[in-house]
């Protein structure tokens, strides 16, 4: 399969991370930020580790394939069996994982009472209402996109870099919003996949043409093709789903190369089996509360004079 052997798999994010924190005791704070790459979470780790009084570990998962949007936030709730359906959707034991209501209800029959919310609704939400959002959750979902609502736009996909600096921001003011007013110690963050971005135009040796599939076309993106099973390709490489449907094959090109389409949107890209693309972050966080062991105060450094004598020297050079 596309799963490498030994590697941390996306697919078992809710019970590697997520639920062993709500079976301590502990409510699980899961905050997904759209197309959260893996050097934009080590800088928002390391804001994390300056900027608040908790500790910050980050790690990384392996993405499912196709790594886009819809797949990858299916494999964060709990599930035993993923399936990619007919209609190129994935289900959660075969039910729909589309939207946050959706996601809600997945959540919930796994562990009764948990909730899945939008970053933007948490944010509107009074002080009173976040905590009675979350009082009978073990397990909280926040859905934040703020990289891949950029990146995805042909008319914004330049600004990718301006929104990863903002996501940061908004990550880590997303935390202490956790901490400070809903009473939250544990907090994972993570993606649904990351993406690829080139600065300078794509030529045409750097496209691959829809047609290099022999076989019934279902599906296709910039970075991933998905065919009929008896589907077949010279020069794309197959990648293995068998794992998620028996009737679909799935194809990916090399390197960075784009496949064609109409429309724009081809410097930012994502969905195939790059690095970039398929190395999902894992930051935990774990807030240390004021008197506790593990608990520094956060200060910022003042400025003193190293002396009282001042004096400006000029030097000369000949």
């Amino acid at each position: 399969g596309f799963s490498l052997f030994d590697i941390p798999q996306q697919k078992d994010f809710y019970k590697d991370y997520a639920l062993p924190v709500s079976q301590s005791g502990s409510r699980a704070f899961v905050i997904i930020s759209d197309a959260l790459r893996f050097e934009v979470a080590a800088e928002l780790n390391e804001h994390l580790i300056r900027e608040t009084n908790g500790s910050a570990e980050i790690s990384a998962v392996q993405s499912v394939f196709p790594s886009i949007t819809k797949f990858g936030m299916a494999a964060l709730l709990p599930h035993d069996e993923l399936e990619m359906t007919d209609d190129i959707r994935m289900t959660c034991d075969g039910m729909s994982t589309e939207g946050t209501e959706k996601r809600q209800t997945v959540l919930d029959e796994a562990l009764t009472g948990s909730c899945a919310v939008t970053y933007e609704a948490l944010l509107a939400m009074k002080r009173d209402q976040r905590r009675e959002l979350v009082s009978r959750a073990q397990v909280v979902y926040i859905y934040h996109n703020k990289i891949d609502a950029i990146g995805d736009e042909s008319t914004t996909e330049h600004q990718v870099f301006e929104a990863c600096k903002t996501a940061v921001d908004e990550l880590t003011k997303l935390v202490r919003l956790i901490v400070n007013t809903m009473n939250g110690s544990n907090i994972i963050i993570t993606s649904d996949h990351g993406f690829l971005y080139s600065y300078k135009p794509i030529g045409e040796s750097e496209k691959a043409d829809i047609k290099m599939i022999n076989g019934e076309l279902l599906e296709s993106g910039r970075r991933y093709i998905l065919a009929d099973k008896q589907s077949s390709s010279e020069y794309l490489m197959r990648v293995p789903i068998g794992e998620f449907s028996d009737d679909i094959a799935a194809f990916a090109p090399l390197e960075c190369i784009r496949i064609k389409k109409q429309g724009g949107g081809v410097n930012y890209v994502h969905g195939g089996i790059s690095l970039q693309e398929c190395c999902v972050p894992v930051i935990s966080f774990k807030n240390a509360r004021v008197g506790s062991k593990n608990f520094v105060d956060i200060k910022k450094a003042g400025i003193q004079l190293m002396s009282r004598t001042r004096k400006i020297s000029e030097y000369f050079w000949s």
